[in-house]
């Protein structure tokens, strides 16, 4: 076998997937996941299987992946400007719904709806000062909600916001919590101000990551009194939880680590330090560095007395600090995630491992011969001639000039799994 490898453990997996959608039931709250933490067709099946009435993702791109795979209700959580991508999920055979939070958001999803001939329906981002995306008040979520309502080619159906930003998302200290419920409470508040705006019979409130769903189920207390309103969860990291930010801050008992990278020390060139061939390419980090869970020889034979910290990633290499222990080079060590690793790299080791052969578990196949590379490189190349119409396409745009006959068909990225139902 070859290294670096990301290992799923299927039993922790389908634990996680059972443990969100119990603790969802019993809340009373719907589960649109955000499928980005793996992009990963079988393991999105498995969440619809288990209750998800949704699927949420962030790009056009991710949009096209997962209608391609058969889901057929897609939030796209964020404000959508480019043309060319409001044009391609219009065309895709899935309900899509997106956010506004400008009016100049509107203008350019109403142009686009309507020479696409469609009704979009639009959510209206609550955000926070000196936080991300979003209105920041109600007045202007209600100059924005008027201005839908006077569109004929948009559909006003829900509100969406965010909690997780800032220092306070890695935190449930009282003064983190109270940051939190505040934004939770304005954007539940808007909801009920606008409730005579929505032009459905089921609005929508959406919120939530996998760090304070019990938050929003909280403050969404006013949203149930309104008749028919749904409220839902995007939260996606919990399906493969981590070893790090998750494990401390998750109010959802139950949830456990369900992935971990095993890579080769490759280098000892100071007493006390190993280098691991393993990085930000292969486990990149956005709150903590990767914890290290242990070390093993050749034979697969765990070196107990083997510890370490990670010290410092670079690209492919991860610089690790020995607490106790000698590794030599050829032994291999495994690391957990200290926030999940699948939300920033899962996407590219299922580019890399269109099934061949080799264990169901780990990220890279332990087999594939020359005509799997050769799919693979057809793969990315349609990929790329794709992605290089679409920028040609709109550099046109941005010259003024109408583009001719789109933007090229989407790439295949459906190669392994079997289709979402």
């Amino acid at each position: 076998m070859t290294f670096p490898q990301m290992r799923i453990a299927l039993p922790q997996l389908a634990s996680n997937v059972a443990t969100m959608a119990k603790w969802c039931s019993a809340n009373g709250v719907e589960l649109w996941p955000h499928i980005k933490t793996t992009m990963c067709r079988p393991i999105v099946e498995r969440q619809l299987a288990a209750g998800a009435a949704a699927v949420t993702v962030a790009t056009a791109d991710q949009a096209a992946v997962a209608a391609s795979w058969g889901c057929r209700r897609i939030l796209v959580a964020n404000q959508m400007v480019n043309p060319i991508a409001l044009q391609r999920i219009w065309r895709l055979d899935a309900e899509v719904m997106i956010l506004v939070d400008s009016e100049r958001g509107v203008v350019l999803a109403e142009s686009a709806a309507r020479e696409a001939g469609v009704i979009t329906d639009v959510l209206i981002d609550i955000g926070r000062r000196g936080g991300r995306t979003g209105v920041r008040d109600g007045r202007a979520a209600s100059t924005l909600a008027q201005r839908i309502r006077a569109s004929r080619a948009l559909r006003l159906v829900g509100v969406s916001a965010y909690e997780a930003v800032g220092p306070e998302a890695t935190s449930r200290e009282a003064s983190a919590l109270a940051v939190v419920d505040d934004h939770l409470r304005r954007a539940a508040d808007v909801f009920v101000e606008l409730v005579t705006m929505f032009e459905t019979e089921r609005p929508v409130f959406t919120a939530g990551g996998s760090t304070f769903p019990d938050r929003v189920v909280a403050a969404a207390a006013p949203v149930r009194a309104v008749p028919g309103a749904v409220v839902t969860l995007r939260s996606g990291c919990y399906i493969v939880h981590d070893h790090g930010l998750y494990q401390r801050v998750s109010p959802i008992a139950g949830l456990v680590p369900a992935v971990t990278v095993r890579a080769e020390v490759l280098s000892t060139p100071e007493s006390g330090v190993v280098v691991v061939g393993a990085g930000k390419r292969d486990v990149p980090h956005d709150a903590d560095l990767p914890t290290v869970l242990g070390a093993f020889d050749a034979r697969a034979t765990q070196r107990k007395r083997c510890r370490g910290t990670v010290a410092a990633l670079y690209d492919h290499h991860a610089v690790v600090r020995l607490a106790e222990g000698n590794w030599p080079s050829g032994i291999w060590w495994t690391w957990g995630s200290r926030t999940p690793v699948g939300r920033l790299t899962a996407g590219r080791w299922w580019r890399s491992s269109t099934p061949t052969g080799g264990s169901s578990t780990s990220g890279r196949p332990t087999s594939s011969g020359p005509r799997a590379q050769s799919t693979e490189m057809r793969a990315q190349s349609a990929e790329m001639r794709a992605q290089s119409a679409e920028m040609r396409a709109q550099s046109a745009v941005s010259a003024g000039c109408r583009p001719r006959g789109g933007s090229g068909a989407d790439p295949d990225r459906s190669a392994s799994g079997s289709c979402c139902t």
